[in-house]
């Protein structure tokens, strides 16, 4: 989990992690370099729970940074994407583990899922499809639902180009270039907790940086995104 000045919205996500029904699980936090509470806060949620580990970075360089030191940090062979805002039901870290232990052909896997307001109103819901990798698809996964091996992370990373992107799209479309096949469910196991706190996503530079990438991959460009 990648998080920058989001100590007010970490504790729905921890909490939502450290109840999930599979118990062998571990939560990596890096810190790309916080000016907030989330020093203290981490080092009271370290003492609680020896499931949660933590790292701080002391400048600020990006998401894409973060997770991929997360994901070298990581001892599982599993990995799941994590964000600050993200609430997970119970049966989360289950459903993940049983998905890649039943399709051992499968490299990602991701859910669908609805976002919510501060008083836990849902807003809307953004269902998935298995994404096939075939020329000129765009990539129809939700980056916060993602699940995936941690040896395809390893070998095919993140790209650090830019602080307030992931560049999730270039990750995806990476994979599927690569042979990695992708599964999917249309039900709901994430909700996102919509907030003022952005920490590396819907930037005009972010924007710009998805344009490139679908040239670079041939994928049609929108024409809401045709302006950047």
């Amino acid at each position: 989990m990648p998080v920058y000045n989001g100590a007010p919205f970490m504790v729905q996500t921890l909490e939502s992690l450290r109840n999930q029904n599979l118990k062998e699980i571990e939560v990596l936090v890096i810190d790309d370099g916080s000016t907030d509470s989330l020093p203290e806060l981490m080092e009271y949620y370290v003492g609680l729970d020896n499931r949660i580990r933590y790292h701080r970075f002391e400048d600020n360089k990006g998401a894409a940074r973060c997770r991929n030191y997360g994901n070298k940090e990581a001892r599982a062979k599993i990995i799941h994407v994590t964000d600050c805002g993200d609430i997970y039901p119970s049966c989360k870290a289950r459903l993940v583990y049983n998905y890649f232990k039943k399709h051992p052909d499968i490299g990602v896997f991701s859910t669908a899922v609805t976002g919510v307001d501060h008083f836990g109103i849902e807003l809307h819901t953004q269902r998935m499809q298995a994404f096939t990798g075939r020329k000129g698809e765009k990539p129809n996964i939700s980056h916060a639902t993602a699940a995936y091996r941690k040896w395809i992370a390893l070998k095919w990373p993140y790209r650090e180009t830019s602080k307030v992107t992931d560049n999730y799209d270039a990750f995806f479309l990476t994979l599927a270039k690569n042979g990695i096949k992708f599964g999917a469910t249309k039900k709901v196991y994430l909700r996102v907790l919509h907030i003022n706190y952005k920490y590396h996503r819907d930037t005009r530079e972010g924007r710009h940086i998805k344009k490139q990438v679908y040239k670079e991959f041939n994928i049609p460009i929108p024409a809401w995104l045709e302006k950047y």
